[in-house]
């Protein structure tokens, strides 16, 4: 398991890592793992919105 302020701080990470790829490396591709990387860091923070939701409207009930 991870420590609660590392697991938070991934998605923040996700994109800093996708920022590095497509600004610092030379490559001709370098985009597409900077996409994934972006993606990935896009849907986490999604992901944790959504079951904060979730999460508020089940405790309201």
């Amino acid at each position: 398991m991870l420590p609660k302020a590392v697991y938070q701080l991934l998605p923040y990470c996700y994109l800093t890592i996708a920022v590095a790829l497509i600004v610092f490396t030379e490559h001709p591709l370098r985009w597409l793992p900077g996409i994934f990387f972006a993606l990935s860091g896009i849907m986490v923070m999604r992901w944790r919105i959504q079951a904060r939701k979730e999460q508020a409207i089940n405790e309201t009930e």
